[in-house]
């Protein structure tokens, strides 16, 4: 009974003293005054630059698994921008050798991918639909262009399953080569 009072005991003074350094300048201003804009800026913006970067991790997170639907091919991805074509490149490349229907498919779905990823770092555009071949509305305005080679022959575009430039709003199905 002794050790339980003595506990309490403590727990209440630790309570108490806790008590005094939970003023927030947040909520309370410790001046009271709130200065600055007191409204949050709810405002789309316009021109945000978007992290190639993250995109990158979020679709690799997503594609390379090895127990993944495309677990059985997939290597790695590189996603970027390149000024000189002024289009947005994503190259896949793949082990094994699969079919084109397969590299077509998983183009897709990471294009798809690709295309929510950046409507949730830029609210101005939509993402991409579920079913069919809408991409995001990212794709309306900008050209891509998607490669799917077997890993190791990047240079040798005669190796290429896919290889297919998409104009900005065309929206379409990707073509295999073989």
């Amino acid at each position: 009974m002794n050790k339980l009072l003595k506990l309490s005991l403590t727990f209440g003074a630790c309570a108490a003293i806790l008590c005094g350094c939970t003023q927030s300048n947040i909520v309370t201003p410790s001046g009271g005054l709130v200065e600055g804009n007191v409204t949050p800026d709810m405002e789309t913006k316009e021109n945000i630059q978007i992290n190639w970067e993250e995109v990158r991790e979020v679709l690799r997170d997503e594609f390379i698994q090895p127990y993944g639907t495309y677990g059985d091919y997939v290597m790695d991805l590189s996603i970027g921008w390149d000024d000189d074509a002024d289009a947005l490149i994503l190259r896949l490349p793949v082990t094994g050798n699969p079919s084109g229907d397969i590299a077509v498919s998983y183009a897709q779905d990471v294009l798809k991918a690709c295309g929510d990823e950046i409507a949730v770092q830029d609210f101005s555009y939509t993402g991409s639909e579920e079913e069919g071949t809408y991409y995001g509305s990212y794709f309306d305005t900008h050209d891509v262009t998607v490669q799917v080679f077997p890993y190791n022959s990047e240079d040798d575009e005669s190796t290429y399953i896919v290889n297919d430039t998409m104009k900005a709003g065309e929206q379409r199905a990707l073509t295999a080569l073989k």
